[in-house]
């Protein structure tokens, strides 16, 4: 009878969470946040899994797929409320912030740099806008 070796490191999941991520930020308690980026079919399970309709929730929980490590540990994406909830609150807000201020210096041009402050200003105001977006 044939013999049939399964090595969990061979499976895609496992090797993707395992790669180094070339993408990192620091947040304000020294953390080292690893990202990702994440595929067109992740997005799109991602899109089925959390819905559209609720856009700032969506754009939301995007940022927190991305995290691919926490202080070198790694990250798996998050597949139920349950999980995004815990990586949240794993996060607390000083992740989160520097997911935001991560987020919003990749479009601007390289020449006009923000300080730390102005950025986190402008991480804030964007924050501020989507909560008022929800309201209404």
């Amino acid at each position: 009878m044939a013999q049939i070796t399964v090595r969990s490191s061979d499976t895609p999941s496992a090797a993707a969470a395992a790669a180094p991520s070339p993408l990192s930020v620091r947040d304000s308690r020294g953390r080292t946040i690893g990202l990702r980026e994440l595929t067109v079919l992740d997005q799109m399970r991602l899109l089925r899994r959390l819905g559209g309709e609720n856009s700032p929730f969506f754009s939301f929980c995007m940022r927190l797929a991305r995290v691919a490590s926490i202080d070198g540990d790694p990250v798996q994406i998050p597949e139920t409320d349950l999980r995004f909830e815990a990586l949240a609150q794993r996060l607390g807000e000083e992740g989160v912030t520097a997911l935001v201020v991560h987020e919003m210096s990749r479009g601007a041009d390289d020449e006009t740099e923000d300080s730390p402050a102005a950025a986190k200003a402008k991480a804030e105001a964007q924050d501020a806008q989507e909560r008022q977006t929800v309201k209404n």
